[in-house]
């Protein structure tokens, strides 16, 4: 037996964690797959040499067979397309570039905004500065008399009595008092009856004015008239109500338009 396979190639044990194949070893053996061990082993050795019969055993063929279609033995081949790389890094610079640019419209716009919300304030703040005192100064007002119980404004009768038989005294009951802007088509007609001395004008510091009764009290006047003095703030904030609308409304508006326009700028992309 010996004799008969003195010719044979002999086969050492591989390493598994060292192996020993390099190009100089003339008795390694090469193998593509772990299977391919087990085969060598387990083939009997007629078949190893090629020396058995020319029919080869059922278990011989199912062995090749198994050996032939296992994945280990095909070479896979992955074929590089010229340009692909580039082409992937071509559309990750236009990505960057892309986010870039919105960025500085976004940033434009941030910069453009601000830029005509302070021009916008400061045009408003200087209209108003000098409008809204000239309307305070244009207003007056007249006071609203709180009758007394059981006094009907519309019976003649009523309206003929004495004004304090008609009217509470402000001064003497602690009245909060109440004042009307007198409409600009009734103006002339009051101006007319101040000229004749029916009512009362009495100015202010920031020019605006009150119109009373000359039938009134001295204590009544006076203190009416510091009850309209103290109530200013609410004439003046009624008066810049109108210019904090008109200040406010455009950047507001200009500032929707320009997020509006970058999502729909984002949206194409």
């Amino acid at each position: 037996m010996a004799a008969t396979h003195a010719d044979l190639p002999e086969f050492r044990r591989i390493d598994a964690v060292e192996p020993d194949l390099d190009a100089g070893d003339a008795d390694a053996v090469a193998v593509d797959h772990l299977r391919g061990t087990d085969e060598i082993r387990g083939a009997p050795v007629g078949d190893q040499a090629g020396g058995g019969k020319a029919g080869q055993s059922e278990a011989g063929k199912q062995r090749h067979a198994g050996a032939a279609v296992h994945p280990g033995n095909h070479i896979v081949r992955l074929q590089h397309v010229p340009g692909a790389d580039l082409d992937v890094v071509s559309r990750s610079d236009c990505m960057v570039q892309e986010e870039r640019s919105i960025m500085k419209v976004r940033r434009g716009l941030l910069w453009a905004w601000v830029l005509f919300s302070i021009t916008w304030l400061i045009y408003i703040g200087v209209l108003a500065k000098s409008a809204v005192p000239a309307e305070i100064a244009s207003t007056k007002y007249t006071y609203v008399y709180q009758l007394r119980a059981g006094i009907d404004p519309d019976d003649m009768e009523d309206r003929s009595r004495p004004l304090y038989e008609i009217i509470r005294s402000p001064s003497d009951e602690k009245l909060d008092s109440e004042f009307d802007l007198v409409r600009s088509e009734y103006l002339s007609d009051w101006d007319e009856y101040a000229e004749e001395g029916k009512l009362k004008i009495v100015e202010f510091p920031d020019h605006s004015k009150l119109y009373l009764s000359p039938a009134l009290t001295e204590a009544d006047q006076t203190y009416l008239s510091q009850q309209f003095w103290d109530q200013r703030p609410i004439r003046w904030t009624k008066a810049v109500e109108p210019w904090l609308a008109a200040a406010a409304l455009p950047p507001i508006i200009v500032l929707l338009l320009g997020l509006g326009t970058v999502w729909v700028i984002r949206s194409f992309q």
